[in-house]
């Protein structure tokens, strides 16, 4: 019996919801849904492909330098060919000698393919796809890389023989060398999208060979690239150190929870650029350059038309709630009502007032304050391991050792120049800052403790920000009350969520029910893609949701809870839900599955939720509403 029972489970038999579930001794695994949610695994593609290359770029960043007479063997580069196809920027007459025929572009090519080595990048993407099978789903042929090449139309060849330590008028007999070779390197990066149709995008690397006999300067460039992240965070800049209480950001002392808004990579690009291109960043990365590395030398900095443009900015790690918190509604039943009434109906500030440190006396929501209170010192220790290595990485030595900082990574720039003469400029090759942010760095972490929520700026900022998040969810929901009563075997019990899909403030007219997807048998991956907003027709909710509630997390899921263990998955989960007028209703068991109890996963920035509906895990809950699908 076991075997036929197991058989067929492989082909997907299933047992109509009136006839008791078979169950067998033996553990049975999650069968794997093979349409997975592919928005998301596209994102982590391009974000995992984007930093592989933007380090592999930044660790070939002092191959990009050659000397000239070190008996280097290059197919191009020699001091006579960059003369005769460059342009001579000493000369009223800027253009070159001869024109470039193709094999010379070839050859510049190759070079440039043999220093920097791009087979190396590559197999690095390419791994992705056989280090692990998370997107396998996505990919074509298992392979990442399409496509990589140098465009020989961007080929751009200046030289100078004007020293940067003449004051004097130039002396054409001089023996100075100075030479940069710009080209772009292309790499596309292939992917199937959710119709199972190829795509691909592109990711562009602006380089810049320098070729000079000048020790001196080859000297300078490779402390620049090698030194100056480090050295600039150990000078403890607000650039480098950001916090709330910079003008830049604009955020007033009780709005503190806006700067969450660097966890969404479109708003942090933006912060940034509007950050690393004002004049205040400009003259003091322009005045620590100089005095660090140019200190006795006559180059100055420039940036090119003025302009500093954040060509990357990533994270390297965020403080987030890693560990759920589990509510189950009938062996918890106290607890369970408190938060599941706070997160999917109404989330009510009517509780204890608390003197926070920078938003004075508030009522709180209870359990929300006591949930978050309790969770933040874990959410902090998980975090500060990551900085502790941040810091670690980049020899840190300076006054923000034990600042609250809540998230840390790298800013890329292009655009900085050094400039060599009047009419030679040096392009210095992606600029990288290292950068930590907190809400105040006056605060010593020395001072966290079973208060931080309400003593800490930091603190202040994680409470308002995770009431933002509900609200928001709330207001794009509408969530409501249940009224549905599930009856089964004269046992009765509500179903445990509603919500009319009407965005309340009337911003969108559309109805997000319209949007909802069926589990398909019991996979929940097109369930949960709907649920979290994350499909296409969606985006408009989804934006308003993140935006208005100042987060960049917002994951409503099915799952299914496993009490041996406390363990959640999301593949699958015992039923189906199919959507009808009335909500998302259980029609249909299936066999084979062991030890599933139906919950939802409610993740914001700061909150990890697991609601476990005790009542959906056998015959009890046959042609029940999970869902509520509330009347307007």
């Amino acid at each position: 019996m076991k075997k036929l029972i197991h058989l067929l489970v492989g082909f997907g038999v299933i047992v109509p919801a009136p006839i008791s579930v078979i169950a067998c001794g033996n553990k049975v695994e999650d069968q794997k849904e093979t349409n997975e949610d592919v928005s998301e695994l596209i994102k982590a593609l391009k974000e995992e492909t984007s930093k592989i290359i933007s380090d592999f770029a930044n660790s070939k960043k002092n191959k990009l330098i050659g000397l000239v007479n070190d008996n280097t063997a290059y197919n191009f580069f020699s001091r006579e060919n960059i003369e005769k196809y460059g342009v001579n920027t000493d000369q009223k007459n800027n253009t070159a000698k001869s024109e470039m025929p193709e094999n010379i572009k070839n050859d510049i090519v190759s070079d440039f393919n043999n220093i920097l080595k791009i087979s190396e990048l590559e197999n690095q993407l390419n791994t992705l796809a056989t280090s692990s099978d998370k997107y396998n789903v996505i990919l074509l042929n298992n392979k990442v890389v399409e496509d990589s090449n140098f465009d020989k139309n961007t080929i751009d060849i200046k030289y100078t023989n004007r020293n940067w330590n003449e004051e004097q008028e130039f002396d054409s007999s001089t023996d100075y060398f100075l030479s940069s070779t710009v080209i772009d390197l292309n790499v596309k990066i292939q992917y199937k999208n959710q119709e199972g149709i190829k795509e691909s995008f592109n990711t562009n690397l602006h380089l810049s060979f320098t070729f000079t006999n000048d020790e001196v300067l080859i000297s300078i460039v490779n402390d620049i690239n090698s030194k100056a992240k480090s050295d600039y965070l150990n000078t403890d800049s607000n650039y480098s150190w950001l916090d709330s209480k910079m003008m830049e950001f604009n955020i007033k002392k009780d709005e503190s929870y806006k700067m969450f808004d660097l966890f969404d990579s479109k708003k942090r690009q933006n912060i940034f650029s509007n950050i690393y291109n004002g004049e205040g960043f400009k003259n003091e990365i322009k005045t620590f350059i100089k005095n660090k590395y140019l200190k006795d030398i006559n180059i100055s900095l420039e940036f090119s038309e003025n302009n500093v443009t954040v060509s990357k900015s990533t994270i390297n790690d965020k403080m987030e709630d890693k560990k759920f918190s589990l509510f189950k509604n009938k062996t918890d039943e106290q607890s369970y009502k408190a938060i599941n009434n706070s997160v999917f109906i109404n989330l009510e500030e009517n509780g204890n007032e608390i003197n926070f440190k920078d938003y004075g006396l508030k009522n709180v929501n209870d359990k929300l304050f006591s949930l978050l209170n309790k969770n933040i010192n874990i959410m902090n220790d998980d975090y500060k391991v990551s900085f502790n290595q941040f810091k670690e990485a980049n020899k840190y030595t300076g006054n923000y050792e034990k600042s609250n900082s809540f998230m840390n990574g790298e800013v890329t720039i292009n655009g900085l120049s050094l400039k060599i003469n009047e009419n030679y400029s040096l392009s210095i090759n992606d600029f990288v800052i290292s950068y930590s942010a907190s809400i105040d760095n006056s605060e010593n972490s020395d001072s966290n403790n079973s208060t931080m929520l309400k003593d800490t700026s930091f603190g202040n900022a994680v409470y308002f920000n995770a009431v933002k998040g509900i609200k928001s969810f709330q207001n794009v929901f509408d969530t409501r009350k249940t009224t549905i009563v599930n009856k089964n075997n004269n046992t009765e019990f509500n179903a445990p969520i509603a919500f009319s899909g009407k965005v309340r403030d009337n911003e969108l007219e559309e109805n997000i029910w319209d949007k909802l997807q069926s589990t398909a048998s019991s996979y929940t991956s097109k369930m949960n893609q709907s649920l979290s907003l994350k499909r296409g027709d969606q985006i408009n909710f989804r934006d308003k949701l993140l935006d208005e509630g100042n987060q960049s997390t917002f994951e409503f899921k099915m799952a299914n809870y496993r009490e041996k263990n406390e363990s959640i998955s999301f593949n699958a989960i015992y039923s189906d839900l199919t959507k009808q007028d009335n909500g998302f209703k259980q029609t249909t068991r299936y066999t084979g599955f062991f030890e599933r109890t139906t919950a939802i996963q409610m993740k914001f920035n700061f909150l990890n939720l697991v609601f476990v509906y005790e009542e959906y895990n056998s015959a009890l809950s046959d042609n029940s509403i999970f869902i509520e699908r509330s009347t307007t």
